[in-house]
């Protein structure tokens, strides 16, 4: 089914309902249209406009940040607009010519920089402008054109955006800025949305940091800390909390905010070059951690380029002449292997493409030395057809791409004469990509805006997939839980204003449906008790020959002889205490670390309100937990009790959904929603029947004897800091108990949960005499 319009061209735009109901509101009310990529904000902007050139006699104004998007919207309404032409407004058309266009044009599709200019020197007038079009309405922030433009309009607006940000002041300053009143947004859960969305099968890769590097970073880390103490010293950083790189930038902006004050002195020159030196050498350390020898060379490159330099910066002498970062210099170039996300990298593009050869991917970098060095690597491959995509600014040798070669590029992309984008954010929003069936995120990013329009290059025409590439232990990490918290937080925001807006103008709420991936039903069901296996019904018969209860025989003991159960403090906290010691439990409190609840040494359990669940979830700190506990014990389970509070009810629902989603996929953990700590407490005891039916009733194992597999765990599990999982891990790595004993410190270090503390300490052990002294 097709949209039905006099100005719009017949047979050529599919009909789209959510479209038309955002457009109808729009239509009567400035509105910020709020769509992830792929959804058809522009389709929505052609409907609103095609009423206002139908229904007025004004203008229509069409912004956008850059020129290859204002072509690309200028070619859509070229395309399906009847009896209007746009004219197209760049920097590069005359002033005088733009002046005469725009009295004689009633669509005009333009870059804000041009407009601001032509207010601002007289040559046109917003006087008759029927509507105005941001898109990307999230820039309308600080200084830029689109904020002058909109104080200055004051009629109907149109904003389009995929992320206009996470904090309340952030959307509030760009609802204000530009004059809009309205909210309309849609997410891939909304029910009018949902048959037009593909599935995007998202999927997290941890690597290590790059093998031999520890020691390059040590040396590193050890100038940085010279630095970021001498900051203190000088009065710019706080001494009290860590040093973030945020407070470093913000350092450097008190430092030469003072310096352009006229406040000079010896002093604050020495403190700008301290905090430069801690710049690049905080950089340098990202670089080592999360891209890998190849970047970190070239970086180094540049720094001792620079620093031999005549007009070189004092900062880069001082850290070219440091001894230790001579030392790490001469260690890095002893490598020989990159960085492990470059060797999964080719993996993932080969699966990709066996599973579907005319595939297109994009893999996208933070930086220029990473994208070329990716681009270089992946030429080598049979079959894969890679190109270098960047912006236009160069720098030495760096050169950037002009708009023609950028569109010359995105034509071939699409044509297939490439089949893989190597890019940086120039490809995250704005160009006409064609749909792809691959994104690669080689690193995270902190910012929720750039996460979504990355994610957006996939699953529209067809169902997508995301990979994306995390180092361990690293910044790689603390950007992924901020860009998530960022987007939850977004949604929440969001939500949160576009009801509040409605109450205002007295309108009902509007009822926010989900499309669930999970139910509490089928949460609950996955903790169901199922049907016996052969196996399970043959185990309980020989328990039973052994005189030990069944399951539904089984019963807990009574109040007053209590079954012991180990419980952390937090579990009082949210009345489930009580609900316990009324189950049959006798409560012993720990401080526990990641578990609330210890079932057995095998089964423990983490329970949270929904509130709390989704505050852990946007603070990071729930991933963290539940990657303790699945470190810590063979079968972990998380348990969500109760249902959310306040306001951003419906919006808190899609969030527990989602990231419940994520938490089954990521950690492969079992999940149960409950009620009310009496459903946990029912949860628990069952729980501690099963456990009990695989205990004799001294609590030991039934078998009378270990098979020799059950003897490889136990003695494994012996070495410090050896969880049963980790034990499980090294038997699978090296195949037997020897095996473990004849690795050395980096091959342990390979098997995933192992850092090199617990690796030092399992190859001490094993090695050092009985009865040695430490030492």
């Amino acid at each position: 089914m097709f949209l039905e319009h006099e100005l719009i061209k017949p047979s050529c735009i599919e009909r789209r309902d959510y479209q038309v109901n955002i457009a109808e509101a729009a239509r009567h009310e400035s509105t910020l249209v709020v769509l992830p990529t792929g959804l058809g904000k522009t389709t929505v902007a052609l409907i609103v406009i095609a009423d206002i050139l139908r229904d007025s006699k004004g203008k229509v104004l069409f912004m956008a940040p850059t020129k290859p998007l204002v072509q690309q919207h200028t070619g859509f309404l070229k395309e399906n607009l009847l009896g209007f032409e746009p004219a197209m407004f760049t920097g590069e058309v005359n002033p005088r010519e733009r002046a005469e266009t725009w009295n004689e044009s009633r669509l005009v599709v333009s870059t804000p920089q041009v407009i601001e200019n032509d207010l601002d020197e007289g040559r046109i007038s917003l006087k008759g402008v029927d509507l105005i079009v941001f898109d990307e309405a999230h820039r309308a922030a600080g200084d830029y054109a689109y904020v002058s433009i909109g104080r200055k309009y004051g009629g109907l607006v149109l904003g389009m955006t995929a992320s206009p940000g996470s904090g309340v002041s952030k959307i509030a300053e760009v609802c204000e800025n530009l004059g809009i009143t309205n909210v309309e947004m849609r997410s891939e859960l909304d029910e009018d949305v949902v048959k037009y969305t593909q599935d995007i099968d998202v999927q997290y890769v941890a690597v290590n940091v790059q093998e031999g590097m520890g020691p390059v970073v040590y040396l590193l880390r050890q100038i940085y800390d010279e630095q970021v103490k001498k900051l203190r010293a000088f009065g710019f950083l706080d001494p009290k909390k860590p040093a973030t790189t945020r407070d470093l930038l913000e350092a450097g902006n008190l430092i030469r905010a003072k310096l352009n004050s006229g406040k000079k002195s010896y002093q604050l020159f020495r403190a700008a070059s301290t905090q430069s030196v801690a710049m690049k050498v905080n950089h340098a350390v990202e670089l080592a951690e999360t891209q890998g020898r190849g970047a970190l060379e070239n970086f180094f490159e540049k720094q001792v380029r620079e620093g031999s330099e005549k007009g070189g910066s004092k900062a880069t002498r001082d850290i070219v002449k440091d001894a230790r970062f001579q030392q790490a210099r001469t260690l890095l170039y002893g490598m020989e292997r990159d960085h492990p996300k470059l060797e999964k990298i080719v993996p993932i593009l080969k699966t990709q493409f066996l599973s579907k050869p005319d595939s297109r991917v994009i893999v996208f970098t933070h930086y220029r030395d990473t994208c070329d060095l990716v681009t270089q690597m992946l030429e080598k491959e049979p079959g894969f057809k890679p190109v270098r995509f960047v912006g236009q600014a160069s720098k030495g040798e760096d050169i950037g791409l002009n708009q023609k070669e950028q569109k010359e590029i995105i034509e071939k992309f699409t044509n297939g004469d490439f089949n893989i984008l190597v890019s940086t954010s120039i490809a995250e929003e704005g160009l006409d990509i064609p749909a792809t069936d691959l994104v690669v995120f080689y690193e995270p990013v902190p910012s929720e805006i750039r996460t979504i329009q990355r994610r957006g290059r996939t699953g529209r025409r067809r169902a997508g997939k995301v990979v994306m590439l995390i180092t361990r232990h690293t910044k790689d990490e603390v950007y992924f839980y901020s860009s998530r918290k960022k987007e939850m937080q977004m949604r929440r925001e969001l939500d949160s204003l576009r009801r509040k807006l409605r109450a205002k103008r007295g309108l009902p709420e509007e009822p926010f449906q989900v499309r669930a991936p999970l139910t509490k039903a089928n949460l609950e069901d996955m903790m169901a008790e199922k049907p016996m296996t052969d196996k399970e019904g043959l185990s309980k018969k020989v328990a039973e020959k052994r005189g030990q209860k069944s399951l539904g025989q089984f019963e807990l003991k009574g109040k007053e002889q209590g079954v012991g159960l180990l419980v952390s403090p937090r579990v009082s906290s949210i009345g489930l205490a009580e609900a316990l010691s009324g189950g049959g439990f006798s409560l012993r409190e720990e401080d526990l670390e990641c578990a609330d609840i210890v079932v057995s040494q095998r089964v423990a359990v983490a329970v949270r309100t929904v509130n709390q669940f989704i505050d852990e979830i946007s603070d990071g700190s729930m991933l963290s937990t539940l990657a303790k506990l699945k470190h810590e014990y063979l079968h972990p389970i998380l348990i969500v009790q109760g249902e959310p509070e306040g306001e951003g009810v419906q919006a808190g629902n899609a969030a527990v959904f989602d990231a419940l989603s994520s938490l089954l996929s990521e950690f492969h953990m079992s999940i149960l929603s409950t009620h009310n700590p009496a459903e946990t407490t029912s949860a628990i005891v069952s729980l501690h029947k099963q456990e009990e039916v695989k205990r004799g009733k001294d609590g030991r194992s039934l078998q009378t004897t270990l098979d020799v597999p059950s003897r490889q765990l136990f003695l494994v599990q012996g070495l410090p800091n050896v969880s049963a999982t980790l034990a499980q891990r090294l038997l699978e790595r090296f195949g037997s108990v020897k095996g473990i004993a004849d690795a050395n410190v980096e091959e342990l270090m390979r098997v995933e949960g192992i850092g090199r503390v617990i690796a030092e300490g399992i190859h001490t052990v094993l090695r050092k005499k009985y009865g040695e002294e430490e030492g």
